[in-house]
C-alpha cells in the first residue's frame, strides 16, 4: 500500500480526498496541516538513517495546498521537493500565474481547486506516477542539454530514462532494450535524422507497439505533418510548456495501454486468462514457418 501525503487544512477537501482513496485505489491518505507537521513525519518516515523510516512508511507523493498557515509563500513545495517526492500542487485561482514557476521548482502537476473533478484528477495522477515506474523511455537528441531538459521532466514522473545521442545508437540501444514503450526524437542530428529513424523503427515497430514522438524547434522548416506521414504517433514544438509535455505524454501511453488490453483480451479466454486455441493456431504457424526456414526440429 503507498503512503500519500496530503497537506490540506480543509477538512472537507480531505474527507473527499480519503473518499476516493477509499473507493477503488491501494492508498493510505497520511493527512497534515501544517508545515511543521510535514517536517517531524517525514524525518521519522523518509529518512534513510531513521529506525522507523521502511518501505511501509515512506511517501509515495504528496498532494499540497501550498498556502498553509505557518508557511504562506509555498515553502512546503522546497521542502518536499528537496526530499524527492512527486509533489502534486492544489492550485487556487491566484496562483495560476505561479504556475510556471511551480513547475520550474520541480512539482509533478497540478489541479485547481473546482469541485470532486478535480480531486478525482489529482488521484489519477497518483496512479499515472505509480504506473510509470514500470515504463521506459528513450530520448534521443545530439544536443546534450536539451537531451537533459526532456530526461529531467520524465524523470519527474518516475519513467525508467534511456538516452542516445543520434539515431544510430538509438537502434543499438533498443535491441538491447526490446521493452522500451515511448521514444523522443530530436530532428536535427547529423548522422542519421529522426525521419530517418522513424521509418527504420516502423519496419520493426507499429504504432501500437512503440510511441513515437517528434521534437522540433519553431524556426525549423520540418512540419508536423512530415512527423505524422513518416510515422511518427505525435510531435512537440519547442519551446514547449510542461503542461503541454505531460499531457502529450500521458495521452500517448494512456492509448498504448488501452491497445495492449484490446489485444490482451483477443488472445485469451476471459474466464481462465489463458492464451486460448485461435492464438495457439496463431502462434503455432509463425514458429512452424521459422523452424522451416532455419532447417531447426520442432516438437
Amino acid at each position: 500500500m503507498k503512503n500519500i501525503l496530503i497537506v490540506e487544512d480543509s477538512d472537507v477537501v480531505v474527507k473527499v480526498l480519503r473518499h476516493l482513496m477509499s473507493q477503488s485505489h491501494d492508498y493510505q491518505p497520511v493527512h497534515t496541516t501544517s508545515f511543521a507537521q510535514v517536517k517531524a513525519l517525514l524525518d521519522h518516515t523518509n529518512n534513510p538513517n531513521s529506525a522507523t523510516s521502511t518501505s511501509e512508511t515512506q511517501i509515495f507523493g504528496a498532494l499540497v495546498d501550498c498556502q498553509l498557515s505557518d508557511a504562506p509563500n509555498g515553502e512546503i513545495l522546497d521542502y518536499l521537493l528537496s526530499k524527492k517526492i512527486p509533489t502534486i500542487l492544489f492550485a487556487g485561482a491566484d496562483d495560476l500565474e505561479n504556475c510556471e514557476q511551480y513547475f520550474q521548482k520541480g512539482i509533478a502537476d497540478y489541479v485547481m481547486k473546482e469541485g470532486r473533478h478535480a480531486y478525482k484528477n489529482a488521484i489519477n495522477i497518483i496512479t499515472r506516477l505509480e504506473k510509470n515506474q514500470g515504463i521506459k523511455v528513450m530520448v534521443v537528441d545530439e544536443s546534450e542539454k536539451s537531451r537533459a531538459h526532456i530526461v529531467k521532466l520524465l524523470s519527474r514522473h518516475l519513467f525508467q530514462v534511456v538516452e542516445a545521442k543520434d539515431g544510430m545508437d538509438a537502434i543499438k540501444i533498443l535491441l538491447d532494450n526490446p521493452d522500451i514503450k515511448l521514444l523522443f526524437t530530436d530532428h536535427d542530428m547529423r548522422r542519421m535524422d529522426d525521419f530517418e529513424l522513424i521509418r527504420n523503427l516502423r519496419h520493426k515497430y507499429d504504432q501500437t507497439e512503440l510511441v513515437i514522438i517528434g521534437i522540433t524547434s519553431s524556426d525549423s522548416r520540418c512540419s508536423s505533418a512530415q512527423y505524422i506521414k513518416h510515422g511518427a504517433n505525435d510531435f512537440l514544438v519547442k519551446p514547449f510548456q510542461p503542461e503541454e509535455f505531460y499531457y502529450r505524454v500521458n495521452h500517448n501511453i494512456e492509448l498504448l495501454e488501452s491497445n495492449e488490453r484490446v489485444a490482451h483480451a483477443s488472445q485469451r479466454d476471459h474466464l481462465t486468462g489463458l492464451f486460448h486455441r485461435q492464438y495457439f493456431f496463431n502462434a503455432a504457424r509463425d514458429v512452424y514457418t521459422q523452424s522451416e526456414e532455419k532447417s531447426s526440429p520442432l516438437a
